[in-house]
């Protein structure tokens, strides 16, 4: 398996890599969530990850979605996702669930 170079991707995807290759040449944007070293990352490489470890359907929501649309959004270091059922929990993220 080819990971998507410069993209965000799950360690489950990348069971083909050592744990020494994983530490080498990627880092954690969030837990079980890696991207290589030499990418840059910003809130959409961020929002990228968050929804990676979210359930389907989850999105974007509050300041992160302000940010990525280009509004002024107050300085928030999580990303937040909104999901219908779960809230997304982990370091580095703010989970709301969908009152809908």
């Amino acid at each position: 398996m080819t990971l998507n170079e410069g993209r965000p991707f799950l360690r489950s995807e990348a069971r083909h890599l050592s744990d020494g290759q994983l530490r080498r040449s990627y880092r954690a944007l969030f837990h079980g969530v890696y991207v290589r070293h030499r990418t840059p990352v910003g809130d959409l490489e961020l929002a990228e990850a968050a929804l990676l470890v979210a359930e389907p359907g989850s999105y974007v929501s509050h300041h992160t979605a302000a940010r990525l649309l280009g509004a002024a959004a107050p300085d928030h270091p999580d990303v937040h996702v909104t999901s219908r059922r779960l809230r997304v929990k982990g370091a580095g993220l703010t989970g709301h669930r969908a009152k809908a």
